[in-house]
């Protein structure tokens, strides 16, 4: 289910960093154009269940980026899954 609000996204990212996982990014693309970019990234996520039980997660991301005034570049829109989440 998408977060919607910064309750939902606050609640989501404290359950996924909760899991005290090893994130690895494996791969990665960026196309650009301007001050916008889409990202494509292939990562994994290695960490535990509350049980205890072993958990992996992999996925390829794509990510549309912005490039703000100040230089720094913000993601706009995240799809961890990519197009197999969409």
């Amino acid at each position: 289910m998408a977060a919607r609000d910064h309750a939902g996204i606050r609640e989501s990212l404290n359950n996924f960093l909760g899991m005290k996982g090893t994130f690895r990014i494996v791969g990665s693309k960026i196309v650009s154009a301007g001050d916008v970019a889409i990202g494509y990234v292939d990562w994994t996520l290695d960490a535990k269940a509350p049980d205890g039980s072993p958990i992996r997660l992999e996925g390829k991301t794509t990510d549309v980026m912005r490039r703000h005034a100040d230089g720094r570049w913000l993601i706009a829109i995240d799809s961890p899954f990519g197009a197999a989440g969409a």
